[in-house]
């Protein structure tokens, strides 16, 4: 059916909403934070004009302006990813069925979700090519689900983008047919067609070909989370917030790094004489009583490098996601790193059920359209994961085994369970061996009991 231009325009308006979060998203994710990069470094000047003296502010041309845009936002969605979506991922079953189908499923589903966590959502598309069902990874930017009866599966779904030819266009998908729409001066109707045409032959002739009617239109979406946000909105304030203070501090350290001079009863003629003769002769006349002072201004180093750590632990914390700059420098013992853990469980839990549902998606619609091409294979199956995270108190000591030597006592002994740091400073390297395999034993033991 064609839809009334007015609806698809309201549509492709709400759309557009979303896509200003999708480009924001995308922006910090590839480290390019518009917040810091749109700072200008701004000074007063005195302009007189017909109605007397004002103050015009304007860029200033000798402050320094370093714009250090932070990558936090890439780093929490690539641990959530790979934290789900690890090397051990597998299918409940029917694996070697849906690989022959869909050899790069794994890859596949890495790009999604990695797209969706900074695009609210995305989608493969399903189609048929060559008589074989084939699917393809379509943008949340170009996609807008529509849902009226049912608040699971869209009713319908928008595909809108620009051609290569720079035609803008709209396809309307909904379970049967594909309504097209094309902008010219004004948005026109253009075509409606089945999203699938097959044809049935009757006596060695084929006859018109029908339309197939699918349980849901042809994509198989993936939120991010049922909010429809990104992963950039809970921690978007305190990102911005951080790249001011360090590109802030770059540029006091930048601005302050030179002295500055005072001087008293010069006897020269201005200050550019001043600065000529105090570089090209190293000293300057003073006249009677006169006096030259040097300064350099102090930078509140302290201040804001205990300002920019709780604000990098805000973000990691309402990010839900692991700092390892604290593992890494030891500040963290093995409960400390199973609570930072327990946020990034709960993010990673909350986006796995929306993998699931995708891919019970993917399933339905693969088997309708190896239904459509007459493929015998019914793929039955549903993602497994394996989370990587540190679970027990052995894989704690085989983790670290393989450190000694390279991570200093001092960080080892932190990691370790059950051990007075204190006393475990003063042990050396053979007796961290001697320690890990002493409390190995007696995990067994306690075990055995």
């Amino acid at each position: 059916m064609a839809y009334e231009i007015k609806q698809l325009k309201e549509w492709l308006t709400e759309h557009a909403q979303l896509k200003e979060q999708m480009a924001e998203g995308e922006a910090y994710f590839n480290q390019q934070n518009t917040a810091i990069l749109e700072t200008k470094k701004q000074m007063g000047i005195i302009r007189n004009d017909k109605n007397g003296k004002r103050t015009v502010m304007v860029e200033d041309p000798y402050a320094s302006n370093q714009k250090l845009a932070s990558g936090f936002l890439k780093q929490q969605i690539k641990q959530k990813v790979n934290y789900l979506i690890n090397e051990n991922i597998t299918l409940s079953d029917m694996v070697e069925e849906t690989e022959e189908l869909y050899p790069d499923w794994r890859k596949d589903l890495k790009q999604l979700s990695t797209r969706v966590s900074y695009h609210i959502y995305g989608a493969w598309q399903f189609y048929v090519e060559d008589n074989e069902t084939k699917y393809k990874f379509i943008d949340g930017t170009q996609l807008y689900p529509i849902f009226i009866t049912n608040q699971s599966i869209p009713d319908l779904v928008i595909r809108h983008y620009t051609t290569m030819d720079g035609i803008e266009k709209a396809i309307i998908y909904s379970n049967t047919t594909e309504t097209h729409y094309i902008k010219k001066k004004k948005w026109e109707y253009e075509k409606e067609v089945p999203i699938i045409r097959k044809s049935k032959v009757i006596a060695d002739e084929t006859i018109e070909e029908q339309s197939v009617e699918l349980s849901q239109p042809p994509f198989a979406i993936c939120f991010n989370n049922d909010e429809w946000k990104t992963d950039l909105q809970p921690i978007k304030s305190f990102v911005d917030i951080y790249d001011k203070v360090n590109s802030d501090f770059a540029n006091n350290i930048i601005d302050f790094q030179e002295i500055y001079h005072t001087v008293k009863n010069y006897d020269g003629q201005d200050l550019e004489e001043f600065n000529e003769q105090l570089k090209r002769l190293k000293v300057v006349p003073v006249g009677e009583d006169g006096e030259m002072q040097t300064h350099q201004i102090e930078v509140p180093v302290n201040a804001k490098q205990t300002f920019l750590e709780l604000t990098r632990k805000n973000i990691f914390e309402f990010g839900m996601a692991v700092d390892v700059q604290n593992i890494a420098t030891g500040n963290a013992t093995v409960v400390a790193i199973q609570s930072m853990y327990e946020n990034l469980n709960m993010k990673a839990a909350d986006f796995e059920q929306e993998l699931q549902d995708f891919w019970r998606q993917v399933i339905k619609l693969t088997n309708e359209f190896n239904l459509i091409t007459g493929s015998a294979a019914v793929i039955d199956n549903y993602l497994m994961f394996d989370k990587s995270m540190i679970s027990n108190v052995n894989e704690v000591y085989e983790r670290l085994s393989k450190y000694v030597g390279v991570l200093p006592n001092q960080i080892l002994f932190r990691l370790l369970p059950d051990v007075d740091e204190t006393e475990a400073m003063e042990l050396m390297e053979e007796e961290v061996n001697q320690l890990k395999t002493q409390l190995l034993d007696e995990q067994a033991l306690e075990g055995e009991e």
